[in-house]
């Protein structure tokens, strides 16, 4: 018995080092359903892509012939460019525009005006808590709801009823999504608390001028930047839930074409980089992780942001100001999940992973000294 609890409190030692938390408990569980929070506006260049979900807590606006595989969200106005694509619902607190020949496969639903686009489809219900106007030829597979003037363009289509808006489901509607702002601003901010709590750990050069290679753990700089071309490896040694840390007092950038690779990755690894400004992200670059920025972030054209290697979402978070996406970049990867999922480790010293199997190694044997002894 004493083996064990010895074993234990080892166990418990290694296992609940400072630092340590699960996905869901550092990063907050509404943060982790978005890939993009922007606290003022999001902007998507033309053919950009965002794979997941976006709020913005002024307006969002998408570029013509963008998609966002995931919702569409605004606490103030938003904007589909036309051609663009939106997968989840389109919502909006005060005003909501579908561009020309865009399709909305969720719900349109607008605390004001809602307007859509000649060859617009909204293939569930249109809501506006105001005004209600659809281009021509336009498609609602849906009701057609509003609480103003109706205007249907000519030559236009709505597949259910025509109807008055349910004002009491409308603002059940703004006052969730104005909710799930506040909720994702403070849980960002105490993301960001909490990966600045994990210390300096290993200092950075202010700029990173050839490849070079990272085992996972803290890293931290005043700010940080990689010249053009160069490409950092994070190399998770194909062990699981290996965890990066980049804690960023000022600016993160990285150049054009310059890429950063998960390489070698086991289960649940995480990349955060924390930073106390702004995050500038070059043209025809490639990055992995999620970007915790205080001020805005920039992803230039081309550029193409992901987590575990490529699989899920990645995340764009700003505390203070805007994200700005340039055109044919993209976020996240088919089939991608909001955040990626699985627990964070922590991101212990060499000597605590031997702790740590030393300990796993004890409990293994006490454990099969049991069994024997049970089945004796």
């Amino acid at each position: 018995m004493k083996i064990l609890n010895v074993a234990m409190s080892l166990l418990a030692l290694t296992v609940c080092a400072p630092g340590q938390a699960s996905a869901a408990s550092l990063l907050g569980s509404d943060l982790l359903n978005l890939s993009i929070f922007s606290n003022t506006y999001t902007s998507t260049g033309d053919a950009a892509k965002v794979y997941g979900n976006v709020l913005s807590g002024t307006y969002a606006t998408t570029g013509a012939n963008s998609s966002v595989f995931g919702n569409l969200q605004s606490g103030d106005v938003g904007t589909t460019g036309a051609n663009a694509t939106v997968q989840g619902n389109f919502q909006s607190v005060l005003a909501g525009t579908i561009g020309a020949n865009a399709i909305v496969a969720g719900n349109f639903q607008v605390g004001g005006v809602g307007t859509t686009g000649a060859y617009s489809t909204v293939q569930g219900n249109f809501e506006s808590g105001l005004a209600g106007t659809t281009g021509a030829y336009s498609n609602i597979v849906g009701n057609f709801d509003v609480g103003g003037v109706r205007a249907l363009g000519g030559g236009s289509s709505v597949g259910g009823t025509s109807g008055a808006t349910n004002q009491t489901a409308m603002s059940a509607m703004t006052g969730a999504l104005q909710s799930s702002l506040t909720t994702a601003k403070s849980q960002l901010d105490a993301a960001k608390v909490n990966l600045n709590a994990m210390g300096s750990g290993t200092s950075l050069a202010a700029t990173m001028t050839v490849n070079t290679t990272f085992d996972a753990g803290v890293y931290s700089a005043a700010s940080f930047s990689t010249t053009a071309g160069t490409t950092l490896y994070l190399d998770g040694q194909n062990k699981a839930n290996q965890t990066w840390v980049f804690n960023i007092t000022d600016i993160l950038a990285t150049g054009a074409s310059s890429h950063v690779e998960l390489i070698n990755a086991g289960a649940n690894s995480q990349v955060l980089w924390n930073t106390g400004g702004y995050a500038s992200l070059g043209a025809d670059s490639s990055f992995i992780g999620s970007v915790l920025a205080t001020t805005y972030i920039s992803v230039g054209a081309n550029a193409v942001l992901s987590n575990l290697g490529g699989s899920a979402c990645g995340g764009l978070f700003s505390s203070t100001s805007y994200v700005s996406i340039g055109a044919g970049a993209q976020v996240g990867s088919g089939g991608c999940s909001a955040f990626g999922g699985g627990p964070i480790a922590a991101v212990p010293e060499p000597e605590s992973y031997a702790l740590l199997l030393a300990g796993l190694g004890l409990m293994g044997a006490i454990i099969g000294r049991r069994r024997s002894k049970d089945g004796a």
